[in-house]
């Protein structure tokens, strides 16, 4: 499994309990490091979107998209389910 996440200035160390190899599109004024830094337009659609066509040819059987403030849409319990 891998995950795609689309980060705007939120806390990403969540992410160590379930991956060592996230992919992170970074619209930050300051990226973290090791990720692929994006241009701000405002919506995450645009980072899944990206990763599909980059990768077209070689999709992960399972992949979680998601935004690094995940917490804020459904609780650690819901999502370990």
């Amino acid at each position: 499994m891998i995950f795609v996440v689309s980060r705007y200035n939120q806390d990403v160390d969540w992410l160590k309990e379930y991956t060592n190899n996230p992919i992170i599109y970074d619209r930050s004024e300051e990226p973290l490091e090791n990720v692929i830094k994006v241009k701000n337009i405002g919506t995450d659609i645009a980072d899944k979107f990206k990763f599909i066509i980059d990768n077209y040819e070689n999709l992960p059987e399972v992949a979680v998209y998601t935004k690094a403030n995940l917490w804020k849409y459904i609780t650690k319990e819901e999502f370990d389910l």
